[in-house]
């Protein structure tokens, strides 16, 4: 092999070849055996490398080898599976690369074909994705120039590198190598180890090179875009300038085609780490509302709260009315009057900056007013700020569209888009995953009808919900802000809701669109 072949081999394995470079090895291939088989040793070693490092399983090396085998390979799959399994328990690397290297030359494993299906980066995770192009699936590699078309949702993509993309949809986001992209639009987190210091993400403004951090860019439909480091330090290469622009961290700028502005860093307005995936059983209490009679509603679900989540059903004036017992999605639900009824477990609910969900059917009728809004589920303490978690028909138009559904945490509340007040019923559902960043703007989504809402409004608030100090349970039908004072002394948005509520899941964990799909559609987590 001469030193052509190998630098042209070196250059494909690192996903810099330019088209005619291509095109130069692809001949070389088809000439040589012995470049052939070099090439392809090299390629699927490198491939299986990247699985070892994002999955120990034996089995996704297995698989990893036998994706890449022609159709008409003569062994049947799974058994092939097995086969190099059983080979690889007995080490992480050494063996399995060996026997999967192996198998791929034995079977006549060809460099060209390697070449065209090369892949330098890989879709990692998804959260409540709708595709605007081509649909793409968890696992799935990404070639060189394929892009990602994002209509809403998240997609986390890992290069070759090691490093890590959280793309926020609307979004065009194109992989240009293992060590490059370019954000025609949209939102996006790079976060990049030190092993892939110096990754590029271009924009139509210029290129952001990472020196080791954490940095969101935003680059809008006419192609203006900004860069806000979080962590660390990027240099923005920008037309017309000899020498890049330095940016720390903390530190923002505009880039314009009239030219760039240095702006206020704002870390909240990008989504910056994928949701946790919840345990397929997370504790949970679910509270049906079928007993249709009485004063007390049984919590059904397991492994969170047991008897405290028990609701008891309640009126807060001595002469008012209990929630009314009328007939839901699933069997019989409860109906709140807006003026003293209510519902409260001696359960506090999830405290600080735990991961959870609530899901429920409700709904808001056509004539709601302003004052009938707080609150559908809530649990914590109003003061300070950030202590509460409130489910609510949001009440208060500087925080939003009124009518639409609202999570909040007492000052920083998100606030969807979907108008609630027709009198049908509806299911909602508001998740928030923890973290040390955890904060209104960043880790909460909101679901209405099991599709991901896009949110109106988003206020800007550290979630720790405070359960300790607070002296009541979760309140169904009440703000958690109403200790009695006079009405006319309330913030906006009012002391209880007016509506219905059936089938109310409270999760302990962050749950997914498709937990959300199913527990809409079988009532069951």
């Amino acid at each position: 092999m001469n030193d052509e072949a190998r630098d042209l081999l070196a250059r494909a394995l690192s996903g810099d070849l330019s088209p005619e470079e291509s095109d130069r090895l692809l001949e070389i291939c088809r000439g040589g055996a012995s470049v052939r088989t070099e090439f392809g040793r090299l390629a699927i070693t490198e491939r299986l490398l990247q699985a070892v490092h994002t999955d120990m399983s034996p089995e996704i090396a297995a698989r990893e080898v036998v994706q890449r085998l022609a159709p008409s390979v003569p062994f049947e799959r799974e058994r092939l599976i097995e086969h190099v399994m059983r080979k690889t328990w007995w080490s992480v690397y050494g063996p399995k690369l060996a026997w999967a290297a192996g198998i791929v030359l034995l079977l006549g494993f060809g460099s060209w074909a390697t070449l065209e299906r090369r892949t330098v980066a890989t879709i990692a995770r998804t959260e409540s994705a709708t595709w605007a192009g081509t649909s793409q699936e968890v696992g799935q590699g990404l070639r060189k120039g394929q892009s990602v078309s994002l209509k809403q949702g998240l997609v986390e993509i890992k290069f070759g590198n090691g490093a890590v993309v959280v793309i926020e949809g609307p979004a065009e986001f194109e992989v240009r190598s293992k060590t490059a992209a370019f954000l025609h639009r949209g939102r996006a987190v790079a976060r990049v180890p030190e092993q892939a210091r110096g990754f590029v993400i271009d924009s139509p403004r210029g290129r952001l090179v990472d020196l080791g951090t954490e940095f969101g860019i935003a680059v809008g439909d006419a192609g203006e875009t900004e860069v806000h480091v979080l962590e660390g330090r990027v240099e923005a290469e920008l037309p017309g300038r000899s020498k890049p622009v330095e940016l720390r961290a903390a530190e923002a700028m505009r880039l314009a085609s009239t030219g760039t502005t240095w702006i206020p860093v704002d870390e909240t307005a990008f989504v910056t780490e994928m949701p946790p995936r919840a345990e397929d059983a997370p504790g949970f209490i679910h509270w049906s509302f079928d007993e249709g009679e009485g004063t007390t509603a049984r919590n059904s679900g397991r492994g969170l709260a047991g008897e405290e989540a028990h609701l008891t059903l309640k009126s807060y004036s001595p002469e008012g009315a209990l929630p009314m017992w009328m007939e839901g999605v699933f069997g019989a639900a409860l109906q709140f009057d807006g003026k003293s009824s209510f519902a409260e477990c001696r359960y506090r609910g999830i405290s600080g900056r735990q991961s959870r969900t609530i899901a429920a059917w409700v709904r808001v009728p056509a004539d709601f007013h302003e004052s009938e809004g707080y609150g559908m589920v809530g649990w914590g303490i109003v003061s300070p700020p950030g202590r509460a978690w409130q489910l609510s028909a949001n009440p208060v138009a500087r925080d939003g569209e009124i009518g639409r559904l609202r999570i909040g945490a007492s000052d920083g509340s998100v606030v969807g888009t979907t108008d609630l007040r027709d009198g049908k019923w509806h299911h909602v559902s508001a998740v928030m995953y923890g973290g040390v960043r955890a904060n209104t703007a960043t880790h909460v989504l909101l679901y209405v009808d099991g599709n991901l809402e896009p949110a109106s409004r988003k206020g800007v608030r550290e979630i720790v919900t405070d359960t300790e100090n607070a002296p009541h349970g979760i309140f169904a039908g009440r703000n958690v802000g109403y200790r009695g004072q006079p009405l006319e002394q309330m913030l906006p948005g009012g002391a209880f809701f007016r509506g219905s509520v059936d089938e109310v899941f409270i999760a302990a964990g962050a749950l997914s669109q498709e937990q959300i799909r199913k527990i809409m559609r079988e009532n069951r987590l």
